[in-house]
């Protein structure tokens, strides 16, 4: 317990320097980006994260036993960077991306950010598919199972970028998923880890240490994300949130993931019509728990006229009042 308590210390004194060191190095490059205040701050920050996770997710030896965690992470985190760099904020949602390949056969990096998603989903999904005692001998059952691990990957990373539109919403939202799915994942045991044997995740066969590596380097960036500081970009919410669906596809009953790809699906859906940031503004406990931590001052709900056209113009992810934190 006290070698766990000092290395923990450890960890977190060297991520916060270096997060920190990397912000000014960011200022001085001249990598920034105005954020949804119209202030310069560093951006694609989530990339130093990505880096911090790899690290400490190689030295305590959760990547030894399974590639997977690796491509997903990294998988998505390369296509938000990709977004990051080349993409623009003028075609925003899934709907919008498609609707510019379709009518106008232009292929913005967003779409092909989801399109290589669901690539590396489904790839995440086959190979896990693939270990000892997990090949289902119905075909049925395989194509079910394949489907529903894919779009609880690709889902997950893409609902934690749907948040990162303003300071610490994103942590909050995957910290919250992550301990959710830890908790059931101790009250109803996954078919993966029952299969795969407790040794799936790490040698000890406790989940714990995954949360580790999800939170401690998280915790170590959110003190320059709550204070408007940074932005993490979608190389670090896509990253991020690739993390935590690989972690219910393994952790998670079945019927946990079926219910899970039926609630990201909804939000999707629900996004693309309606600005989450206005629905917060208007509900006074997530507005409150949305600004905790942040020192930002409440903001003003829209009336419905403008949000009506700042969605129909923009869309959910790409108007004024949605940009990224």
């Amino acid at each position: 317990m006290n070698s766990f308590f000092v290395s923990t210390v450890i960890f977190y004194t060297l991520f916060h320097l270096l997060f920190k060191a990397s912000t000014r190095l960011f200022v001085l490059r001249g990598w920034t980006r105005a954020n949804w205040q119209g202030q310069q701050v560093p951006a694609c920050m989530g990339s130093v994260w990505l880096s911090i996770w790899l690290l400490e997710a190689t030295t305590i030896g959760v990547l030894l036993n399974d590639f997977t965690l690796f491509l997903a992470v990294m998988g998505f985190g390369v296509l938000g960077l990709m977004d990051d760099l080349w993409g623009n904020r003028e075609t925003g949602g899934l709907v919008g991306h498609l609707s510019e390949l379709v009518r106008n056969r232009h292929v913005t990096t967003g779409a092909v950010k989801a399109g290589g998603g669901i690539v590396v989903a489904f790839l995440v999904a086959y190979l896990l598919m693939s270990y000892p005692g997990l090949w289902p001998a119905d075909r049925g059952t395989r194509a079910v199972l394949l489907l529903t691990w894919t779009l609880l990957v690709a889902l997950s990373a893409n609902s934690i970028n749907l948040l990162d539109v303003r300071p610490s919403r994103a942590i909050k939202g995957a910290s919250i998923l992550m301990l959710t799915a830890y908790v059931l994942s101790l009250l109803f045991p996954s078919v993966v880890l029952v299969s795969c044997g407790k040794g799936f995740l790490n040698p000890t066969g406790n989940p714990g240490p995954l949360l580790e590596v999800l939170l401690l380097p998280t915790i170590a960036y959110s003190l320059f994300d709550f204070r408007s500081k940074a932005m993490m970009g979608d190389v670090g919410s896509n990253a991020l949130g690739a993390l935590v669906g690989w972690y219910a596809m393994v952790a998670l009953s079945l019927p946990g993931q079926g219910i899970t790809v039926v609630l990201l699906l909804a939000f999707h859906i629900w996004t693309e019509k309606y600005s989450l940031t206005e629905f917060i503004k208007r509900h006074p406990v997530l507005d409150w728990l949305d600004r905790l931590g942040t020192g930002r001052p409440p903001e003003i709900p829209s009336t419905p006229e403008d949000a009506c056209i700042e969605n129909f113009t923009f869309g959910s992810h790409g108007s004024p009042s949605e940009q990224r934190d």
